[in-house]
């Protein structure tokens, strides 16, 4: 018996391990395989978990400097700063007569 008790006792644990190593690979196949709207889904679902209140904020920081950046190239075209000097940069000089 005193065998058996110990092949047990390093049986379950073992046995624990494998298990968890096979869920997350599980769950990281489904992640790569899943589509945009059950990726949207997941991230509406976590928003109460500690991971989705982790991605929250720095989704809201990169749209942010999304954003800030589209507004500030509006800005430069607007004040041509993005012309370089070129015969594209002539209204005048391009524009059909």
């Amino acid at each position: 018996m005193d065998a058996l008790g110990t092949i047990l006792a390093w049986l379950v644990p073992i046995a624990i391990i494998v298990g968890t190593i096979l869920a997350f690979s599980a769950e990281k196949d489904r992640k790569r395989r899943r589509s945009e709207a059950e990726y949207q889904r997941d991230l509406e679902n976590a928003r109460g978990s500690l991971l989705g209140a982790g991605m929250s904020p720095f989704q809201k920081i990169l749209t942010k400097n999304e954003n800030v950046a589209a507004i500030e190239s509006l800005k430069d075209e607007e004040q041509g700063v993005t012309r370089t000097g070129s015969k594209s940069d002539d209204k005048d000089r391009t524009q059909d007569k």
